[in-house]
């Protein structure tokens, strides 16, 4: 006996729209590769100069300023190092740098995204003279 899934593949309808669906995947998938080259190709300017950048070709071009290094992390400090210190203890906080600072994962969860943000941020700044290098997600759905 034939599987309900042989048996889709078997159907002239369901194979055109998969095959349909197969197509925009594979264009979205180069598009997005195309956006990602244009966006590794921008040179990299000096804090305080201006970044122009085109998505693609025919949409308007986005301009964005680089802060100057200490105005990022006085901005982002300011933002968030008190929401940081009064939402940890003394003892938490080194938990959280020491884990951070080996690279561990770190999740954190919160019912206001206001403090979520605000304490999340801060640990960027606070890792100066190190940078973090791998991917920071600040705030993901609650359905994540």
């Amino acid at each position: 006996r034939a599987s309900p899934t042989a048996a889709w593949r078997e159907d002239p309808v369901i194979a055109t729209v998969a095959n349909v669906r197969k197509q925009e995947y594979e264009q979205m998938r180069e598009d997005t590769l195309d956006i990602l080259d244009r966006y590794h190709r921008v040179p990299i300017v000096s804090p305080g100069e201006k970044i122009v950048f085109q998505v693609a070709k025919g949409t308007p071009r986005l301009s964005f300023l680089r802060p100057q290094h200490d105005e990022e992390a006085s901005l982002i400090a300011q933002w968030g190092m008190a929401s940081f210190f009064r939402a940890f203890s003394l003892d938490v906080i080194f938990r959280i740098m020491g884990a951070v600072l080996l690279e561990k994962k770190v999740l954190f969860s919160s019912s206001s995204v206001g403090t979520l943000s605000a304490t999340v941020s801060t640990l960027i700044p606070l890792l100066r003279p190190f940078v973090w290098q791998f991917l920071f997600v600040p705030i993901l759905p609650s359905n994540l």
